[in-house]
């Protein structure tokens, strides 16, 4: 257990770092066609935007691993259910975020407030939680590979659309918001056929309503837990929002945090590799597997946060 748990967590990890290793080297060609300013105003744009990232599940993602685990026969039935109603409640959700963008964005980017709403909402009104449905699909069936690749995939094409976007036609931190919104779809787009059509996992919309209410039940008082990393990796952009931080220094403060990402990356690999793998041995009562693994992983993250800390 232990062995697959190291192995998937290093497929999951290294999927990232291709990405990451990429961009360092393209860091130093985009950052001299971007000021304090276009910094500060992406990382404004994406602490909103992760504010209200949680609502958009309705935290109905632990329904989604519950079922699969518990109703291993039967759990597209309500994975369908849960795809349909997310669909139609992506619309209210994204003109909620739409709103909220539109009234923190500052006056010096009026004449970008539509397009910065359309590419931020417009995946969601699309796609909803297609790409959350295959991720799932994957993860929780202990497949790592399909995931990893559109993980590498997608962080490479990120950095060559920033590269072409901000330093060749540029657009300063719209550049960032037109390569998040191509991949976004992209993404979307690769696992629209294998949910859809291959799982056969297509969205009910005539839904039941008591199975609704009973995933609600379950999922919303969850979201507060959701916000647990949000409040630790992002939130400060917003309190030095509200503090009148200008957009400058906001900027030189997200340059810097980008170097933090790297443990939030180990931490976030060895998560979707560790729950399914606990759920099953929850549901097979296995808890000392789960246990193991739960010190495995604390041991993991402690030794390597206390070696960087003695080493940086």
């Amino acid at each position: 257990m232990l062995k697959k748990l190291f192995g998937h967590s290093f497929i999951y990890g290294l999927a990232p770092q291709v990405s990451k290793v990429a961009g360092l080297f393209a860091l130093p060609i985009i950052t001299q066609d971007l000021t304090e300013f276009d910094f500060g105003m992406w990382g404004l744009i994406i602490a909103y935007v992760g504010g209200l990232d949680a609502l958009a599940s309705m935290g109905l993602n632990v329904v989604l691993s519950n079922s699969f685990v518990k109703m291993k026969h039967q759990y597209k039935w309500v994975w369908r259910q849960i795809y349909g109603f997310l669909l139609l409640w992506a619309i209210p959700y994204s003109f909620l975020l739409g709103l909220v963008l539109w009234f923190v964005l500052p006056d010096s980017v009026v004449e970008y407030r539509w397009t910065i709403v359309l590419l931020v909402a417009l995946p969601k009104i699309l796609f909803g939680p297609t790409s959350t449905l295959g991720r799932y699909m994957y993860q929780l069936d202990l497949k790592p590979s399909p995931v990893a690749i559109r993980m590498a995939i997608s962080g490479l094409l990120t950095v060559a659309l920033n590269v072409f976007t901000i330093s060749y036609l540029k657009m300063g931190f719209m550049g960032w918001l037109w390569s998040m919104f191509i991949v976004a779809l992209l993404i979307n787009l690769s696992y629209l056929f294998p949910v859809n059509l291959v799982h056969k996992i297509t969205p009910i919309f005539n839904f039941k309503w008591r199975t609704i209410r009973q995933a609600i039940k379950v999922g919303v008082p969850t979201i507060p837990h959701t916000y647990a990393s949000y409040l630790l990796n992002t939130s400060d952009r917003i309190v030095m929002d509200q503090m009148n931080v200008t957009i400058g220094n906001l900027g030189i403060y997200s340059l810097s945090a980008r170097f933090g990402s790297y443990f939030s990356a180990l931490s976030t690999a060895i998560n979707r590799a560790i729950s399914p793998m606990m759920l099953k041995n929850y549901a097979n009562d296995e808890e000392w597997k789960a246990r193991d693994m739960i010190f495995a992983f604390q041991i993991i993250m402690l030794v390597s946060t206390f070696l960087y800390s003695i080493w940086s």
